[in-house]
């Protein structure tokens, strides 16, 4: 999916990249369990156009961009989608892996704004 965001993104711009991750959000029951097959035809739903699309997609010209950002994600500690990240004045970084509640977010700011 990453590598068809990446793609929606050259062909669309900003829309048209959240437009196809919020395409991807809605029609993917479960995790993995996104029909892969089915990203032109879900490009195109949202105005992309399905042709351009396929292209990019078939050639692989993202595969080494989104390998890099998964390398750095695990070496950030990234665990889990969605993986959040927040850094006070002085840099530091507190990493917040997978779902948590908004006032675990919430907290987790007010001390890095203490900071």
């Amino acid at each position: 999916e990453a590598e068809a965001a990446e793609c929606a993104f050259e062909l669309g711009g900003e829309d048209g990249f959240w437009n196809l991750v919020d395409k991807i959000y809605e029609v993917t029951p479960s995790n993995n369990g996104l029909d892969l097959t089915k990203l032109p035809t879900y490009a195109s739903q949202v105005g992309l156009n399905q042709a351009a699309f396929k292209t990019c997609l078939d050639s692989g010209k993202y595969q080494d961009k989104v390998e890099e950002h998964y390398q750095q994600g695990v070496t950030a500690g990234v665990t889990g989608t969605p993986g959040n990240f927040i850094m006070n004045k002085k840099g530091e970084v507190w990493v917040i892996p997978g779902a948590v509640p908004f006032e675990t977010l919430k907290l987790t700011i007010e001390e890095a704004l203490k900071s």
